[in-house]
Formats: structure tokens, C-alpha cells, sequence
């Protein structure tokens, strides 16, 4: 057999060995100004950014391989502002991007569209501006306390934003630029927070002891879980069909991180973190396998040889 022709084979073999199933959670954590991560292959949590003040939401741009969140200027509330940060995958690079904002909570990145949007729920407002922090703009004003139940919610290939809306209990819909903004449910909570498989069309969402999902119009409500303890964020994970969700457990200060199925079967804890989740975020981390590594790297060895005139 011609040695290039099972280097070919080899190659072929490696490529079909890579496990796109890996992924990475981000936390931010409010009250211990931090960000933390856990890798899916041994749930470790290990602190990615600390000295934070007050983080609230996060979101991953995959393409740029950065993490965005908010953060404020000081632990006092009587005085502090709302500041957009972001930093590379492992904390380093950290930059403050837009300055001088309200309370804020957020953002979510669209890195194709090349803009990251946020709450700011003093202001009861929603706002956008370019990944820079340049260009912002206002997009939606309400009366009522916009935005505490989490980190806005795009669809991305439909261009519209989902929110939850602390004051009315309700989940609510609106267009990239802000038009038409529609009222899908009142089935919340004033601890709701937002999530959706855009894939299979679907919310979900909190109700403080509970988890909740419809259609993305808003009909067919249906409980997914029950009689859990205080829900404080939740995140669904379309490419593996599962959710993962918080639970504070009492006065001890852990939060116990869980994952189950869409449809609320598998439910287990995963792992749990010191302090209380404020932010979370499934990053899908492609990695090849070891046998296909092994593979890959006898393929590359092998072509090397055969640059050379060296036949098998």
C-alpha cells in the first residue's frame, strides 16, 4: 500500500474521531466579584477573574474567544455606575469597554452582527452598541422594573430579543432595533430569568422554585421542574439538549450548579460553587479525542516522510 495513501486514511480517521461535545460553563458570581468556569470533563470550577465589583450576567463571544460582563464602579449603590468589561477565555486582557452606565445587567453578545445588548434596570431600559462599546443607543424604555430576571436573550437568526420583566411577571419580545415589543407571557416571576432553544423553538425560564417553558410566541406553558430550592440562573445548551440551572442552598453561601434534559428528565447536580450566580453561559469547546490526536499526529509525521521520497 502506498504510504500516502494511509496517511490519506489516517487523516480521514483523525477528522471523524473529534468530539465536539466538550464545553465549558462560565459563572459570574455577585457577591464574591467573580468569574468562575468548569470544564465538562471533570466539573472542576476554577476562578477565571476576581476582584470584581458586582458582576451581573456574562455572555462568551466563541469567535473572538472573549467573555463580556457587567460590573460596577463601587460596592456602594448610592454612588457606584455600571461599566461593560470583557477579557480573553482565561482572564487575561481584561478592558473596560463602556463606562459611566446605570445599573446594569448583561450583556449578550451577537458577534456576527458585531453588537452587545444589556439591561439597565434603574433606567428601565434596554440598550445596545457596537462590541467596542462604541455607537450605543437606546432601544427600548418601559415603565415597570425591566431586566432583573437576567441577561437579555437574542435570536440571532430571526434578529429579535427576549427579556423577562421583573414588575409584570411577564416575558417579552422585541425586534434588534427595538421595534415592536410584544408581551408573550405572564407566567413569570420577580426572579425570572430567560433562556431559549432557538432550534426547537422554545423559552424557558424561572419561577423562583421552578422552571417554565413555551413556545417561543409564548403559548403552550408547561412546568418542567418543580419543588426545587431558589432558582437564581438558568442557561440551556441546544447543540447537547440540556439545561443547566443554579440553586442557592441556604445560609452555607454554596450554589449548587445542576444539567438535565429539555424536558426536565436526568436531572443531576454537576457541581457547586462558593457564592451566589448572577451569570451563566454554555462555551462549546471543539477538541479532538486522544485517539484522533494520536492519528493526526502520525498523519502530519507520516507527510513529512513522504515530502522526503520516503515510500512504505
Amino acid at each position: 500500500m502506498n504510504f500516502s495513501r494511509l496517511l490519506l486514511t489516517l487523516a480521514i480517521l483523525a477528522n471523524a474521531g473529534t468530539n465536539v461535545e466538550a464545553e465549558t460553563i462560565f459563572l459570574s458570581l455577585w457577591n464574591k466579584g467573580q468569574i468562575v468556569a468548569a470544564d465538562s470533563g471533570n466539573w472542576l470550577p476554577r476562578t477565571v477573574l476576581s476582584g470584581l465589583v458586582r458582576p451581573l450576567g456574562l455572555d462568551v463571544d466563541a469567535v473572538g474567544q472573549r467573555i463580556y460582563f457587567t460590573q460596577r464602579t463601587s460596592w456602594d449603590s448610592t454612588v457606584a455606575k455600571g461599566l461593560i468589561s470583557r477579557a480573553s477565555l482565561n482572564g487575561t486582557n481584561t478592558e473596560t469597554i463602556a463606562t459611566d452606565l446605570g445599573s446594569s445587567f448583561g450583556p449578550a453578545v451577537d458577534a456576527t452582527g458585531g453588537k452587545m445588548y444589556w439591561w439597565e434596570f434603574d433606567e428601565q431600559r434596554i440598550r445596545r452598541a457596537n462590541l467596542d462599546g462604541t455607537a450605543s443607543e437606546t432601544l427600548v424604555v418601559s415603565s415597570t422594573a425591566i431586566g432583573r430576571g437576567g441577561s437579555p436573550v437574542l435570536d440571532r437568526d430571526h434578529g429579535n430579543i427576549y427579556w423577562a420583566d421583573q414588575s409584570t411577571w411577564s416575558i417579552c419580545r422585541a425586534s434588534f432595533s427595538g421595534q415592536s415589543p410584544t408581551v408573550l407571557s405572564r407566567a413569570g416571576s420577580s426572579g425570572s430569568c430567560l433562556s431559549a432553544d432557538f432550534v426547537a423553538g422554545n423559552l424557558y425560564w424561572s419561577n423562583i422554585h421552578s422552571i417554565l417553558s413555551s413556545r417561543l410566541d409564548g403559548t403552550g406553558v408547561r412546568t418542567v421542574l418543580s419543588g426545587l430550592g431558589q432558582v437564581d440562573y438558568l442557561t440551556v445548551d441546544p447543540s447537547n439538549s440540556v439545561m443547566y440551572y443554579s440553586v442557592l442552598t441556604g445560609s452555607s453561601g454554596l450554589s449548587a450548579i445542576y444539567r438535565c434534559n429539555l424536558d426536565g428528565t436526568g436531572n443531576s447536580q454537576v457541581f457547586s460553587v462558593q457564592g451566589q450566580v448572577s451569570g451563566m453561559v454554555v462555551s462549546a469547546v471543539p477538541e479532538p479525542s486522544t485517539c484522533a490526536a494520536a492519528l493526526a499526529g502520525l498523519a502530519c509525521v507520516g507527510y513529512s516522510l513522504c515530502r522526503r521520497g520516503v515510500r512504505a
